[in-house]
């Protein structure tokens, strides 16, 4: 809980620091106007339509650490005078807020370098997600005046954003063990964040030493999946979709609706309530369901990227 307190706002200076720069590259409105303004003719078709929402629901688990068992720790902290509505409330905003800033940065030092063509005009060949951060800013921060110093800064960022990340994905192991087996939190922490650490050295191995290994080469579907693949798979499209379902179904299933009341401060008579009991009930899991089963046939090959 320390290093989160120190790590965010932390994170919230480097940000800012970069966007000064990325303001004062003289690409900063059109940088803006590529990631605001809406292709809608991308949108008319049926089949791209409900790529795009799939996929923004999909992004929204990474970026909200649905299903992961993060959320559900940080509220088990909460104090019981916190509004648990109200905080998740700011949550998702705060969330939004950094990902436009995000893209408020690197969008314009993309185009200030020259680099559009590589990144917008080639879709999905590697140019964004990883290989955006990756490869190609490594490349617009080497062109840049004072390139080593906001590079490193950015990448800092990066650091920061992905420890505070691992410190919250691991409490939900660490509270188990602590509370199943009474555990000591050192104890816990270390052997959970060994076994994170392995599992982790194997995903690195798959990019050199172990790029020819291939677990399940005798299923056509798996042929080709190193065992990155493989876990990013497990991860990505079948235990994030499936943690949020199970997650939501207790909520809306098996929860005390009582337990509910008193814990989101909501009596039944609130029509904010109503609507909420509603959509975690019926609306969220039938969405969820869409989302776990178009990952696993986006995963297993049967459904290809939109172009």
């Amino acid at each position: 809980e320390l290093a989160v307190k120190i790590l965010m706002p932390a994170l919230l200076v480097v940000l800012m620091l970069v966007l000064g720069y990325a303001m004062s590259s003289g690409h900063f409105i059109d940088g803006v106007s590529h990631m605001l303004i809406t292709d809608t003719s991308r949108l008319s078709d049926v089949k791209n339509l409900g790529f795009v929402i799939l996929a923004a629901m999909g992004q929204a688990f990474f970026t909200l650490s649905l299903g992961a068992g993060a959320i559900m720790a940080y509220g088990a902290y909460l104090p019981s005078n916190v509004s648990i509505t109200n905080t998740s409330i700011t949550v998702v905003l705060l969330d939004m807020l950094f990902a436009i800033i995000a893209g408020m940065i690197i969008f314009p030092i993309i185009l200030a370098n020259g680099l559009d063509t590589v990144v917008f005009n080639n879709g999905l060949s590697g140019a964004y997600g990883p290989g955006l951060v990756f490869q190609t800013l490594p490349l617009a921060f080497g062109q840049m005046p004072w390139g080593s110093l906001f590079g490193g800064l950015f990448f800092l960022l990066i650091v920061i954003a992905s420890l505070t990340s691992s410190i919250a994905l691991l409490e939900p192991i660490v509270a188990f063990l602590i509370e199943r087996y009474g555990w000591g939190r050192r104890h816990a922490a270390s052997v959970a964040a060994s076994i994170a650490w392995v599992l982790g050295l194997a995903t690195i191995f798959s990019f050199n030493i172990w790029s020819g290994v291939y677990p399940f080469a005798g299923v056509e579907i798996f042929a080709d999946k190193t065992i990155y693949h493989l876990l990013d798979m497990l991860a990505s499209n079948i235990l994030l979709p499936l943690g949020g379902l199970i997650t939501v179904v207790f909520a809306g299933w098996i929860l005390p609706w009582r337990t509910t009341e008193d814990e989101l401060s909501m009596g039944q008579e609130y029509c904010g309530f109503a609507l909420w009991r509603v959509s975690v009930r019926y609306i969220t899991p039938v969405l969820l369901f869409i989302v776990l089963i178009y990952s696993l046939l986006k995963a297993t090959g049967y459904l290809a990227d939109s172009p």
